[in-house]
């Protein structure tokens, strides 16, 4: 007997087309994110994940070189000061990759030697070591997050800092954290631009280095 094919579940694409369309289509309100030189208005709209909560929408972060030109100077400064012996930046995920690599060139002018820069990917591409799950306040479905092989033997005994363009719930964060400490990393600490939701000290007991706070907006 052949089976009945399962059902798509289409919820989760048809809340973010409506996140979509609620911020073409209505007047909202904004945030205005300024960083150094750059200042642009974000518009503010529902979670994908949980429509009572509402988030500073932004898009663009992963090409948006006008804000990773005005970002990674002040990212690197802060890095080398407070993190003066990392010796290699640990990306979650794909989305921060441009900032990642402009942020890793400047940290090594800034400290006068290489710096390592290593993605963890969200597809087992090169054959994953070591995985993870996670869910963030910005996604409609549990995610993967992979290292790979060589990954192990770049991280095993070096000093590492965890780095995202914004932990807000810290889920992606925390699944970074994970499977670096399983491939043997000392991690330092964790950078971003901002923070998002509630205002954080440190994270996980890690020192937390960040350049700006975003607001989260709960409606009753």
């Amino acid at each position: 007997m052949h089976s009945l094919p399962k059902r798509r579940d289409h919820s989760a694409p048809l809340r973010m087309a409506r996140v979509f369309l609620t911020a073409l289509i209505f007047p909202m309100e904004t945030f205005t994110l300024t960083v150094g030189s750059y200042s642009k208005a974000y518009p503010i709209v529902p979670a994908p994940s949980n429509e009572s909560i509402r988030i500073v929408f932004m898009t663009d972060l992963p090409d948006n070189v006008a804000l990773h030109r005005a970002a990674s100077p002040i990212l690197a400064k802060q890095i080398s000061e407070k993190f003066p012996n990392v010796d290699a930046i640990v990306v979650p995920g794909d989305a921060v990759n441009a900032l990642a690599a402009l942020l890793v060139d400047r940290l090594c002018a800034a400290l006068g030697r290489d710096i390592d820069l290593i993605v963890f990917r969200g597809t087992a591409k090169g054959g994953p070591a070591l995985s993870t799950t996670y869910q963030s306040i910005t996604g409609t479905h549990v995610r993967a997050l992979h290292a790979r092989s060589d990954h192990l033997e770049r991280l095993k005994g070096k000093n590492v800092v965890l780095f995202d363009e914004i932990v807000s719930s810290g889920a992606t964060m925390r699944a970074a954290l994970e499977l670096a400490t399983k491939a043997g990393a000392g991690v330092l600490g964790v950078a971003c631009i901002a923070t998002e939701g509630d205002e954080r000290a440190d994270f996980e007991g890690l020192p937390l280095d960040r350049m700006l706070h975003l607001p989260v907006f709960i409606d009753n």
